[in-house]
C-alpha cells in the first residue's frame, strides 16, 4: 500500500514538475547526487501514527500517512523560483488523492531547509488518512461470520463515521 501510494505521488508530481527530475529518495538521502541541471523532487514515506478505532468494539482504526516532497534545485537566479515550485507542489497535491491513495492529502507545512554548494533545499509535508483493516481471515476469524461494511462516511478533521453492516452474508 505504501509503494502503490508513492508512485501515485511520483506520478502526480512528474506531471506537475516537467522541468525537474522526479524521483523516490535513495536508501541513504545524506549521499544524494544532483544529476539534473535544473533541480529534483524527492518523495518519502515519514510515517503513520493510527489513531483509536472508529467505534469501541472495531478492529480497523484512521492511519495518518506522513509524506515529504524535497525541492533540491540549483542555478536559482533568485530564491523566488523556488517559491514557484513550492507553489506546484501545493496544488499538485494538495486535496488530489481521494480516489488514487485512500485519502485527500492535506499539507501540514513547506520550509527552506538548507543551501549548500549550490543547491537549495526546500520541503512540503503532506499527510492524508485511510482507515487500516486487518486480514481477519489470517487472525483465525471465520469469513461466515464476518461482519461487513457497506458504508462508511468520514470527514476529516474531526473524523465523523456512518457504519451500515450486515452479518452472515
Amino acid at each position: 500500500m505504501i509503494e502503490a501510494v508513492e508512485k501515485a505521488l511520483l506520478a502526480r508530481l512528474a506531471k506537475a514538475l516537467p522541468e525537474l527530475k522526479v524521483e523516490a529518495w535513495q536508501d541513504d538521502p545524506a549521499t544524494y547526487r544532483l544529476d539534473h541541471p535544473k533541480g529534483a523532487a524527492l518523495v518519502r514515506y515519514l510515517g503513520s501514527a493510527y489513531r483509536e478505532p472508529l467505534a469501541p468494539d472495531a478492529q480497523s482504526q484512521p492511519r495518518a500517512l506522513k509524506w515529504q516532497v524535497t525541492l533540491a534545485l540549483r542555478s536559482l537566479r533568485s530564491h523566488r523560483e523556488a517559491y514557484a515550485l513550492l507553489e506546484a507542489v501545493r496544488l499538485a497535491l494538495q486535496g488530489w488523492g481521494a480516489g488514487e491513495t485512500g485519502g485527500a492529502f492535506r499539507l501540514a507545512a513547506d520550509a527552506f531547509d538548507k543551501v549548500a554548494h549550490g543547491v537549495w533545499t526546500y520541503s512540503v509535508t503532506l499527510e492524508h488518512t485511510l482507515v487500516a483493516v486487518p486480514d481477519l481471515a489470517a487472525l483465525g476469524e471465520d469469513p461466515q461470520e464476518l461482519t461487513r461494511v457497506t458504508r462508511i462516511t468520514a470527514i476529516s478533521p474531526p473524523l465523523h463515521e456512518t457504519i451500515i453492516t450486515q452479518r452472515n452474508l
